[in-house]
């Protein structure tokens, strides 16, 4: 049970929202009809969701108005990584979105959000959680950007999470954060990941992840010695912080974002319906105390073996990860206590009573089911004892049994947007979810004037689409009647129906003394008049704005940069540009050290006249294991600042900050962070934006540079393996394997550095010679390697 005080807004004075996906149109209306703020949606490109239904432009639009009528905003997730060549045709997609109402679109790519911010500024800009925001510094500078909303990375803890919405509201900047309390985590942090890429070719951050790191692996230990593991060790359990909502209220958070917008509309009405259910309660109560109903409702909807809090208290250990089974495990209802030789039928004895139409699966020991069903037979034998069936496969006394999914649960979940519809004019149902509305009617001689205006939202002064609306309609002339007017009562019988219309009538005031004749009809069209017309200002849409002079400044930096590469390669080439050997670890140095790894790349003059190279080594390693002070380093070594500090890695570059200005003003530094950009280009250092800022195109080069950085290096996107060992993930979470292979091509180095709080994956070495490695690098035009 969380306690707190009761309140509407968190400690920023911000309203709190309770954020939704939707994978498609069912997924949205069961979104809103179950109590979403708002709801984040992809349209047909540009998204990193890109295997889900998403929508087209007709549809959006529809859902746009269906949402805005009812109080609800839309998120437009505009967030993968892009090229050169589809900047403008994301820009001009940003326009239609602009122009049709949405609220906010979500960017990971810094060269989008600075074209839209500049040809757009009207349109709200939320960093997305791929840009791997992790700290005051780097929250601060994306806001800075433009960005008003910062989505923070799902690794936080709680005082992170908190430092930073303090830092939103600090008075020198003014933004809002956005956290996930519940559903599917990357083991990765996002917009770090290159596992999908390296084995198979498909990008999490050009929005086609292939989820390797749910596949099965075998644990090596130091040694090559194989451990007894987990056989899914990369796979994590689905978050969920119901419980933690109070003190995430209480840190600041300003919207709890639920992911899946590959789920089914009855998960997204069922975990919806439940969040909105306990952020209700803190806010009104004061406190949350979860009942186990809802509990097993969210487990049976979908878990993947119970559900983890990810980080938010700490590191979560083995308890973050799914273990044997990845997909959805349903709830464990029982044991099987009999089989027959021959039938498909199983008794079991159960703790919860089967249906018909429940999903079910049986388990033995292993990681996969013996046999998977929706029962289509069910007996009661006796207290919690069943015959069920049809089961077929290899099945003993003992196993287990889980319901994968509830009959009776998906039925309830379908009939709470049953009939919702986007279509107003249909015979729909009544649905639940409307916009409160006042109404007049003035009552002028023998003309009627009635007025209808939309109550004040929680945040309607936030959202240009939920602000306050009205609308005035006027019918008549009408018969004076004195002696038998239309009563009152009939007014209000006839006004007060609002019927299919998006909206519910808190108040009726009559205004005037009633000396007509008006048939009850007449009240009819004058109401549906009114609401129609007030349904149709609800259409928010904002006036289209000219983006041809971005647009034309867009090309020109592009084929500026495209001539300036060229130019600097041609120069590269005859200059020698200095090769850089990138080390993820000390030791992967001291090891090449010691290999004469020196005297290869010397070596290979006589192929590559003049080469020369620098040695990229983590700070916090360099400051903590070299016990230098600066001057006594080796002048080929340049120091790095990584895209994740947190933990160990920050306190030792804080305790070391004296040091570490003395390195960087000496040899320049590599940073991929944009808080530690920040500081070090405030210092006067030479600063190179290093991979994991994730530059993929030159408008993101730009914005960069115009942060202080005086070169760019790509995003590990543009990487090829002849590169060598890129890093693959950085996680949060500390392996306890140091290899780790499964039964396809992948195969992983794990690597906990001693100065670092988190892990990084690597593909598991290239054994061919540095020299080799070297060469072919500089044969394909490349001048960093991966060692």
């Amino acid at each position: 049970m969380a306690k707190g005080n009761s309140k509407r807004k968190n400690i920023n004075g911000n309203d709190i929202e309770l954020l939704v996906p939707a994978g498609g149109t069912e997924q949205f209306l069961a979104a809103v009809e179950n109590g979403a703020d708002a709801i984040y949606v992809g349209g047909q490109l540009f998204n990193a969701r890109a295997g889900a239904q998403n929508f087209n432009d007709d549809e959006l639009v529809l859902a746009l108005d269906y949402a805005h009528k009812r109080g609800v905003k839309v998120y437009v997730t505009m967030n993968t990584l892009l090229s050169d060549d589809e900047l403008e045709p994301a820009l001009r997609y940003a326009s239609f979105l602009h122009d049709s109402g949405v609220d906010a679109i979500i960017v990971q790519d810094l060269g989008l959000g600075e074209l839209v911010h500049r040809a757009l500024p009207d349109l709200e800009l939320h960093m997305s959680t791929q840009a791997t925001i992790t700290d005051v510094g780097s929250a601060k500078v994306a806001h800075e950007l433009g960005y008003k909303r910062i989505v923070v990375a799902r690794e936080l803890a709680l005082p992170e999470i908190a430092d930073i919405c303090r830092a939103g509201s600090d008075g020198a900047s003014d933004f809002e954060v956005e956290v996930f309390v519940h559903g599917a985590i990357c083991i990765c942090y996002s917009g770090q990941c290159q596992f999908s890429r390296y084995y198979g070719g498909r990008s999490g951050n050009r929005g086609s992840c292939a989820q390797p790191c749910r596949l099965a692996y075998t644990s090596y230990g130091e040694g090559g010695r194989r451990l007894a593991s987990a056989s899914h060790p990369m796979s994590p359990r689905d978050m969920c912080l119901l419980d933690e909502l109070g003190g995430l209220i209480d840190a600041g958070a300003a919207s709890f974002k639920i992911e899946g917008r590959l789920k089914s509309a009855e998960y997204v009405a069922i975990v919806t319906s439940i969040y909105r259910k306990y952020i209700d309660m803190y806010l009104e109560e004061g406190y949350i105390e979860v009942s186990d109903e809802d509990r097993d409702a969210l487990l049976q909807i979908f878990n993947r073996g119970e559900f983890t809090d990810a980080y938010l208290k700490g590191e979560s250990g083995e308890s973050l990860m799914s273990g044997d089974i990845v997909k959805n495990q349903g709830l464990e209802i029982g044991r099987v206590v009999a089989t027959k030789k021959g039938s498909t039928l199983v008794d079991i004895e159960a703790t919860s009573e089967p249906s018909i139409g429940d999903g079910a699966e049986i388990y033995g020991r292993g990681d996969a089911p013996l046999s998977s069903t929706v029962l289509s037979y069910v007996k009661e034998l006796g207290p919690n004892r069943y015959r069920v069936g049809d089961f077929r496969g290899s099945i003993t006394v003992g196993d287990t049994v889980r319901r994968t999914s509830k009959k009776s649960q998906l039925e309830a979940a379908r009939q709470s947007y049953r009939g919702a519809t986007f279509f107003e004019d249909e015979d729909a149902r009544k649905v639940k979810r409307r916009r409160k509305i006042d109404m007049v009617l003035q009552i002028e001689g023998n003309t009627l004037v009635l007025k209808a205006r939309t109550v004040r939202l929680a945040d309607g002064n936030r959202w240009p689409s939920c602000i306050e609306k009205s609308v005035s309609v006027e019918t008549g002339p009408f018969d004076f009647d004195y002696e038998s007017p239309t009563p009152l009562e009939r007014y209000e019988s006839a006004l007060t129906k609002t019927g299919n219309t998006p909206f519910e009538l808190r108040e009726l005031r009559i205004i005037g003394d009633s000396q007509i004749r008006v048939k009850t009809s007449e009240l009819n069209s004058l109401r549906r008049y009114c609401l129609s017309e007030l349904s149709k200002v609800l259409e928010f849409r904002r006036d289209s704005r000219d983006i041809g002079g971005v647009v034309s400044e867009l090309h020109d930096l592009i084929e500026k940069s495209r001539e300036a590469n060229e130019d600097q390669h041609r120069e590269k080439c005859k200059e020698s540009m200095p090769f850089e050997l990138y080390f993820s670890s000390m030791e992967d140095w001291r090891t090449f050290e010691a290999d004469g790894g020196a005297t290869s790349l010397r070596s290979i003059n006589g192929d590559v006249t003049g080469l020369s190279y620098k040695v990229l080594l983590p700070m916090a390693g360099i400051v903590t294991e070299l016990h230098i002070d600066g001057d006594s380093l080796p002048p080929e070594i340049v120091p790095y600042i990584g895209s994740v500090t947190k933990g160990r890695e920050e306190q030792i570059l804080q305790e070391n900050y004296e040091l570490v200005i003395k390195l960087a003003l000496m040899r320049g530094i590599f940073v991929s962070n944009l808080g530690w950009l920040n500081k070090m280009v405030g210092i006067g250092a030479d600063v190179t934006a290093d991979f994991g800022l994730n530059a993929y195109n030159h408008m993101s080069v730009q914005v960069l540079k115009a942060l202080g950085a005086s070169d760019v290096r790509w995003s590990l996107e543009k990487a090829s393996i002849s590169e060598g060992n890129y890093p693959l993930m950085q996680t949060e979470h500390r392996f306890p394997a140091a290899r780790l292979k499964s039964r396809r091509e992948h195969d992983v180095r794990i690597l906990n550095n001693e100065f670092s709080s988190q892990s990084v994956v690597l593909p598991h070495g290239n054994d061919s010679d540095i020299r080799e490695q070297v060469i072919k690098c500089l044969h394909e035009g490349r001048f960093r390697l991966y060692v």
